[in-house]
């Protein structure tokens, strides 16, 4: 008769008292995670018996069903968001509590610690970034989730949208302003495909994420021994040619893509000046 009361009582059940007190009498230990600044509704509200059988349960913890059926009794909306496939393994495989705590935490979504060190305990080194010379801000800052789902999404990666590029640009705001403007001419690769095409997502060996050096990655879709090239820039290019010198590589408000602030000679069409026979003097 530890719970029930053998001939009456106000509780429903016959309960000796409501489930809160008579739960806490033996999991004391629980009742510091009422002070956490989170904690899980049911466990908040006394109602144990939510995700827990009070009398006995084939699964550990005496969980009403396997874990991952039992969270999504209630967070239904968590799993019918999804498209199909796209779910990170732990949640696929119901291991919520490998992110979560099943009670109270001190963190946003009662998770087991910051986000950025529970991703890294299972993602704990990042392609390209031991030797990175570049690393994507929320890769620095830990924001995973800023652009990876937690638990699923879009893809192999889990992104939050389907559109990487409109991803991108949710952040990277001076760009979207870029392309939305008519008066500009648009880099054909920026205008219509993932930024990844030029872009490394996480991490890079080279200056502002760029999956190769500039010449190497403008020469993957520029042929720059066409004759046709090598006239355009009056002999003065090269494979090896970091081709941001003089071009922009998202917009510019002249038609071939030049910075905007040209050096007096070059924007007179005048190479000769510094340069002799397509090298310099």
């Amino acid at each position: 008769m530890t719970c029930h009361a053998p001939h009456g009582s106000a509780y429903r059940g016959i309960l000796k008292d409501s489930a809160e007190v008579l739960c806490m009498t033996c999991h004391e230990d629980l009742r510091k995670d009422l002070d956490a600044r989170n904690s899980h509704p049911p466990f908040r509200s006394g109602d144990c018996a939510k995700c827990h059988e009070p009398h006995g349960a084939d699964t550990d913890h005496l969980v009403v069903a396997d874990l991952g059926r039992a969270c999504l009794n209630c967070h239904k909306e968590e799993a019918s968001a999804l498209p199909d496939g796209g779910r990170h393994a732990p949640f696929a495989s119901g291991e919520c509590l490998s992110c979560h705590r099943p009670h109270a935490s001190n963190t946003d979504g009662l998770l087991s610690a910051e986000p950025n060190a529970i991703c890294r305990a299972c993602h704990d080194e990042l392609a390209g970034e031991k030797e990175a010379a570049s690393r994507h801000l929320p890769v620095q800052r830990g924001q995973c989730l800023s652009c990876h789902g937690p638990h699923g999404g879009v893809g192999e990666a889990f992104l939050r949208r389907e559109d990487t590029r409109a991803l991108c640009l949710s952040c990277h705001t001076d760009q979207s302003k870029q392309i939305a403007r008519k008066d500009l001419t648009i880099h054909v690769p920026f205008a219509k495909d993932s930024c990844l095409a030029c872009h490394s997502a996480h991490a890079s060996k080279e200056d502002a994420l760029l999956a190769k050096g500039p010449a190497a990655l403008c020469a993957s879709c520029h042929d720059v021994t066409k004759p046709g090239l090598k006239t355009a820039h009056k002999g003065l290019i090269r494979p090896t040619t970091d081709c941001t010198t003089c071009h922009e590589p998202h917009a510019s408000e002249t038609k071939n893509l030049m910075l905007a602030a040209q050096h007096p000679p070059y924007a007179d069409g005048d190479c000769s000046v510094c340069h002799q026979g397509g090298v310099t003097p």
